[in-house]
């Protein structure tokens, strides 16, 4: 167990120093799982965010003969958006870390900047989102004071973008497919009060994007980093039910709204 946690904050200061940024949701607050316990948790979210994606000359994508991106090496900062339901379950086996994984599915959207217009590139059908994570309680909520932990956080999300708007024409079929691999780092502080546990913190994170045309070779990547808020709470309804609310700002938009069972 000593050797695990070593691992675990040589991997967060590793993490931080690199300057990793995007992140998934945070939804349950900082304080201490028991032994043996855990939570799962029911949301829906929508997300609003950027990211990168560079061209070089011999990358490139079209749509019928038309490039939406220039030939010359250039890189472009991409506006997405997507809405998710998503599971999220955590649980701590053995008082030292606390572990996490999420499955959800949802809709993406993203819009491509070119030299005179916007490209917009959306999916018709639910794409899929993954996630494994772990979090450490580093002080625990008392009567006066509010309990810290930090988390780390793998997500990987593909959509496949099958239609096009070049500008304000038609729009037009495509087979495109857009990986995104994120991964973040928080520290978050929270206090219960009764029914009522108000939680917020600081995150970073980095996002690895690829962006490829299915049926062909051509494909550009990129990678975005960020630093963003978040502010959320926990209010109880039933004595293993609550109810979660959570907002992110600055970096990205995000908004989370579900319902948390423990157990």
């Amino acid at each position: 167990m000593k050797t695990l946690k070593i691992c675990f904050y040589t991997l967060l200061f590793t993490l931080f120093n690199s300057s990793l940024i995007f992140g998934s949701e945070i939804v349950l607050p900082a304080s201490q799982i028991e032994k043996g316990k855990g939570s799962i948790s029911f949301y829906y979210a929508r997300t609003e965010h950027k990211i990168n994606l560079e061209v070089k000359d011999i990358q490139e994508i079209d749509v019928n003969g038309v490039n939406y991106f220039s030939e010359v090496s250039n890189e472009f900062e991409c506006s997405g958006a997507g809405d998710s339901v998503r599971i999220k379950f955590i649980f701590n086996p053995n008082e030292g870390l606390y572990y996490w994984v999420n499955l959800g599915a949802g809709f993406y959207e993203l819009e491509i900047p070119s030299t005179t217009v916007k490209n917009n590139l959306s999916t018709r059908d639910n794409g899929w989102l993954a996630g494994i994570g772990a979090r450490k309680t580093l002080f625990p909520d008392t009567i006066v004071s509010p309990a810290i932990a930090v988390e780390i956080g793998l997500d990987y999300s593909i959509y496949d973008l099958n239609s096009i708007r070049l500008g304000n024409s038609a729009t037009q079929l495509i087979s495109n497919r857009l990986n995104l691999t994120q991964i973040h780092l928080a520290a978050l502080v929270s206090k219960k009060y009764k029914k009522f546990e108000p939680y917020g913190g600081l995150k970073v994170f980095r996002t690895y994007a690829t962006l490829k045309e299915k049926t062909d070779v051509g494909k550009v990547t990129g990678i975005k980093d960020n630093i963003g808020l978040f502010l959320g709470t926990k209010l109880r309804i039933y004595e293993k039910e609550a109810v979660i609310i959570e907002g992110s700002f600055i970096g990205e938009t995000n908004i989370a709204v579900g319902w948390n069972l423990e157990f």
